[in-house]
């Protein structure tokens, strides 16, 4: 059986010659891809942002529903404190006419206040789903690299001899059939 690598790079180490004795699985070849490795730390590095990402959109949806919180008791006060005003009201000449009208348009400007609270919240936890869609494909991105990282180490498909070998530390090896097997 020919063996080629399923990568391109160079030939680190060998682990056998001709006439070894081999079983499934022992390693054959160690192979050295530098474009393989940055891509490897480049997914690796988007990777990590991402999550870092993640994390930063979570404690922003955090820090958004206290805000939410904080617009719905003042909210809450100032309807306490508008109805205070129009049951005194009731008394002939105990509330100026503007203090009602300021209460009423501090409730209506508080209302405004928990509706903008509410949509930034649903914006945040959008961005958030959005962050783990992105999660997904950068963890898929760095699953595929490791992969491509595991065929630098090219092993024995079954048990055998070895008798022929066509390259050496430092060869420059493909998967390219228009060159000659690896072993």
């Amino acid at each position: 059986v020919e063996i080629y690598p399923k990568v391109q790079g160079f030939v680190k180490t060998m682990s056998v010659d001709r006439g070894s004795t081999v079983k499934t699985g022992q390693i054959l070849v160690e192979i050295i891809a530098p474009e393989l490795e940055a891509n490897y730390r480049e997914a690796q590095a988007k990777f990590e942002a991402v999550q870092s990402s993640l994390l930063e959109s979570k404690s922003q949806i955090a820090s958004l529903e206290a805000q939410k919180e904080e617009a719905e008791a003042k909210l809450g006060a100032d309807e306490a404190s508008y109805k205070r005003i129009l049951f005194a009201n009731q008394t002939q000449g105990a509330v100026a006419p503007t203090d009602i009208e300021t209460a009423e348009k501090t409730v209506q400007g508080g209302r405004a206040k928990v509706r903008a609270a509410e949509q930034t919240v649903l914006a945040a936890r959008s961005a958030f789903e959005s962050e783990k869609g992105r999660i997904a494909a950068a963890k898929q991105a760095l699953n595929s690299m490791r992969e491509m990282k595991e065929y630098l180490i090219v092993k024995a498909p079954f048990d055998g001899v070895i008798t022929e070998r066509n390259v050496h530390e430092g060869s420059l090896v493909s998967s390219s059939s228009s060159r000659p097997p690896m072993l």
